[in-house]
């Protein structure tokens, strides 16, 4: 009888083992099978918007937090100029970002889209916060003095 529960404790030991390795290994598939769909939307991209915005929601549905998926996404919506859906998606890269140069790229998207708006104080925020993460980017550079010059004939200084 000690036998058995010895065997019996043992397999729990080892289903358990198992279930863990297949759930640390989730993750990194879902990311991967994210990442094929975000590549499979940019493919589409210049022929179909429809079919490369469906493939970059199913890459967010994948992993929500991909940041790649997020900025991609929200580059074929300012393309295609729907600037309030390319916001929410460039906010969403920004928080999700795993490195500076994905923050910098992101806020200065931010900063586009914010000037397509009109909206050039704040358009100032979004390209500082993009030299804070990349200084040396001259577009950043170039794009904050015009959202400036934007904000003072606006009356804002």
């Amino acid at each position: 009888m000690n036998a058995v529960k010895q065997l019996k404790y043992s397999l729990i030991v080892i289903f358990s083992l198992f279930v863990s390795f297949l759930h640390a290994q989730k993750p990194n598939e879902m990311l991967q099978k994210s990442n094929d769909l975000v590549y499979e939307g940019n493919e589409l991209i210049d022929e179909d918007f429809v079919s490369a915005e469906k493939e970059y929601r199913k890459a967010l549905s994948k992993a929500p937090s991909n940041t790649i998926g997020s900025y991609n996404l929200g580059n074929a919506y300012y393309n295609s100029g729907h600037f309030d859906e390319a916001m929410i998606r460039h906010v969403e890269a920004a928080k999700n970002a795993n490195s500076k140069s994905e923050r910098h790229l992101a806020y200065h998207n931010i900063g586009n889209i914010l000037m397509q708006k009109e909206l050039c104080k704040e358009a100032v925020e979004a390209f500082k916060n993009a030299l804070r993460n990349n200084p040396s980017d001259d577009e950043s550079r170039y794009n904050l003095a015009l959202a400036k010059e934007c904000a003072k004939n606006q009356g804002g200084g």
